[in-house]
């Protein structure tokens, strides 16, 4: 099976329009659990799901994808 954490920090940032300062709080404050793994001193994430099939969480509350 492919591994599917391929992103550099700056990549997945780009992807969701933040900066890699703000991907950084996310990761700090457990944001973003499950979506990055730390492997040789960098942290990879796995592509985003798409637009809409994924909930997000918005002041501590899920928002269902649309």
């Amino acid at each position: 099976m492919e591994n599917e954490f391929k992103l550099k920090s700056g990549e997945y940032a780009k992807i969701l329009g933040i900066t890699k300062e703000a991907l950084r709080s996310r990761r700090r404050r457990g944001e973003l659990e499950g979506e990055y793994i730390f492997e040789n001193g960098v942290n990879l994430y796995r592509r985003p799901a798409s637009k809409g099939s994924r909930n997000q969480v918005v002041n501590n509350q899920v928002q269902q994808g649309s």
